[in-house]
């Protein structure tokens, strides 16, 4: 592992683009999936995972404190910040689509084939304010836990400290602000269960 940091992630992404651009010659539909496969190899051997797939300008931040399981799929423009003392655990199968977030500095454990749709944050770290002086602002940490086979709609926000439990259904835009019984289906600001009548 320690071979592959010292490889430039720049020079993994020209190699990427350049078999993207020859498969596109022959085959244009799978030129973007096998630049995906060609960072999923660098990626894979560093995670020490199989047959990942990953898109372009995915930032992990805390390499050391990132577990992917095998089959994960990041999408475009993803980051993935476990920080110096944080974690971020994604089990096998699951995939995080385009521009999502995982602030994982108190914490973030993904279970598998879970479902992350696009412009997704969850967050396991939030500010506590010091309203006599806001300048003194300190940082509290929360760990988020996401059951398996989860799906999370386009835009929705995890909030520190919450669990999710597994099947759960969390719809577009919701805002997370407490604990989700598996199975549940849960939208709206703040999230709540979706009753049906």
């Amino acid at each position: 592992m320690i071979g592959l940091k010292i490889i430039p992630i720049s020079l993994v992404e020209i190699l990427a683009r350049l078999i993207g651009y020859i498969v596109n010659l022959y085959r244009g539909a799978w030129a973007y999936p096998a630049e995906k496969v060609i960072r999923g190899l660098y990626w894979g051997l560093i995670f020490k995972a199989r047959n990942l797939k990953i898109g372009r300008h995915v930032q992990f931040e805390g390499i050391e404190n990132i577990t992917l399981g095998d089959n994960v799929r990041i999408n475009a423009g993803s980051q993935i910040v476990a920080g110096v003392s944080g974690f971020v655990k994604m089990g096998a199968n699951s995939h995080l689509a385009r521009y999502s977030l995982l602030s994982g500095s108190g914490g973030i454990e993904i279970g598998s084939e879970c479902m992350i749709s696009s412009y997704v944050a969850i967050y396991s770290v939030q500010n506590n304010l010091n309203e006599s002086n806001p300048a003194l602002a300190s940082s509290e940490y929360y760990p988020v836990s996401i059951g398996n086979r989860v799906f999370i709609g386009t835009g929705a926000k995890i909030l520190p400290g919450v669990t999710i439990g597994a099947q759960a259904i969390i719809g577009a835009g919701a805002v997370v602000t407490r604990d989700v019984p598996p199975g549940a289906t849960v939208t709206g600001v703040p999230a709540r269960a979706l009753t049906r009548g």
